[in-house]
């Protein structure tokens, strides 16, 4: 029997016990590295981040209020607080007058004026980060809608007459929109043309169609014809049209020189008569909506001029006498008169009137000797305002020298256009709805009276539109009338 101690037996595992905890050890060296790494790297990220420049990240704009009226806005969206931006930081090419506004992260551009139709504008804003000051340059690119215009073509030879429609500057092919045997005088609603028609008999009816051909067909607005329909106008916003009308009312009443209005809105109902001061309806020679709204402004046969709402019922307001209404300056509720041989602007906000101040011309010359034919239709424009201080005359010189349009500021007058031919003259001028361009026709030294009994115009006539700054021919369409006058 041995004497010797035994042996001290290893517990089964224990040769390995220190290794899983220098694995252990390792593994949080690791994981804390990783971590620092991480930590490092999200503030790396985070501190570029908070160095990222300013960028645009939306736009807000209506694309038809850029093109209808002064005033309309473009809202820049940005991906974070800016200063406020300083003054000549925001640049728009073609240059437009504007101003600027700025709430942290929004910049709003307002236009002073009206925009061009169907162009390209090129907004440029010089923005600061609030929290960062990165600079940055954020650019957008506007684009706005073109129009469409139209023209009344009448007929010779048996034809029938045809109103046109193009679009502005995109155009080219044309359309014919509506015809009938003889068509006096149209006016546009947004989907629909309104037109009075003559009978053979010599009476005249309000008839209205689609202006896409589609959507039903032609609606006779005056169940019998009348003696006469004039000065017809249609206010788009609200689907009201108006004339002035001569004959049996609906009602079994004789109208004489009266204003009536058309609710065209499928509200239906009888039209609404314009009453006058003492209660009966008044003899109106002119009259305009007020833009916008069912309520005019019109011009009795004594040179009263009044504002009320036949459709509310409302009682006339007397607002001055004046001697003739050329209408509404673009984009506002400004009112241009004539009295006393000068022009004036009627502020219907405040029912001030001041004095409009381009440059006076003289107006142009009756022609001479029995056998002169006159190729100036009785409701031209001699002048149009663009805005109080800017306006686009036709000037005839009694001479014998060219007829042109020549375009008159405070500062001076600068030709505009004039026809390609010598021989020709020059129509009815009118601006467009928003003041960017002018219609005017040309017609032929072989035109002659179309025989129309009321608004006259001449065969061999062409409509053409102008880019009222620069005088650029923007469309020439067939016809006369256009639909901006």
């Amino acid at each position: 029997m041995s004497t010797d101690a035994a042996a001290p037996q290893s517990l089964p595992g224990s040769e390995r016990s220190d290794e899983p905890r220098g694995a252990r050890s390792r593994f949080r060296i690791v994981s804390a590295a990783l971590f620092a790494a991480l930590i490092a790297l999200g503030l790396l990220l985070a501190g570029a981040g908070m160095l990222q420049p300013p960028r645009l990240e939306r736009v807000e704009s209506n694309p038809f209020a850029l093109v209808e009226s002064p005033g309309a806005r473009v809202v820049l969206q940005l991906n974070q607080p800016i200063d406020a931006p300083a003054e000549g930081a925001v640049s728009i090419d073609p240059e437009v007058p504007l101003s600027v506004e700025s709430d942290g992260a929004r910049v709003t551009v307002r236009f002073l004026e009206s925009l061009d139709y169907a162009a390209a504008y090129r907004l440029r804003v010089s923005v600061t980060g609030a929290f960062t000051g990165v600079r940055a340059e954020v650019e957008h690119e506007l684009r706005t809608p073109d129009i469409s215009v139209y023209t009344l073509l009448r007929g010779s030879g048996g034809e029938g007459d045809r109103i046109l429609a193009d679009e502005l500057i995109g155009g080219g092919g044309g359309r014919v929109v509506t015809e009938a045997g003889r068509i006096q005088e149209f006016a546009l609603l947004s989907d629909r043309v309104v037109t009075i028609e003559l009978d053979d008999g010599g009476g005249a009816r309000l008839a209205s169609a689609p202006l896409s051909g589609s959507g039903g067909g032609v609606a006779q607005l005056t169940p019998l014809p009348l003696s006469s329909i004039t000065e017809l106008r249609a206010e788009a916003g609200v689907s009201f049209a108006g004339a002035v009308v001569s004959g049996e009312h609906t009602d079994g009443s004789e109208l004489d020189q009266a204003l009536v209005l058309w609710d065209l809105s499928g509200a239906g109902g009888a039209p609404f008569v314009a009453m006058g001061e003492g209660g009966a309806p008044a003899r109106v020679v002119d009259w305009r909506f007020v833009p916008g709204t069912t309520g005019v402004v019109a011009l009795t046969d004594e040179q009263r001029l009044l504002m009320l709402n036949p459709s509310l019922d409302q009682a006339p307001m007397l607002l001055g006498r004046f001697d003739a209404l050329d209408g509404f300056l673009p984009g506002g509720n400004e009112l241009v008169l004539e009295r006393e041989g000068e022009q004036v602007i009627l502020d219907l906000a405040t029912t001030d009137a001041f004095a409009v101040t381009p440059t006076a011309i003289g107006l142009p010359s009756p022609p001479a000797g029995p056998d002169a034919v006159s190729q100036v239709a009785t409701d031209i424009v001699d002048r149009v305002l663009l805005d109080s201080s800017t306006a686009i005359d036709r000037v005839v010189d009694p001479s014998g020298a060219p007829a042109e349009l020549r375009r008159v500021t405070p500062e001076g007058d600068a030709a505009l256009f004039s026809p390609a031919s010598e021989r020709s003259s020059l129509g009815a001028l009118c601006r467009s709805p928003n003041g960017r361009a002018v219609s005017v026709e040309v017609i032929s030294a072989e035109g002659r009276p179309d025989g129309s009994p009321t608004a006259q115009r001449f065969s061999g006539t062409t409509t053409v539109f102008l880019n009222a700054a620069t005088g650029e021919t923007l469309r020439s369409m067939n016809g006369a009338l256009s639909s901006w006058c």
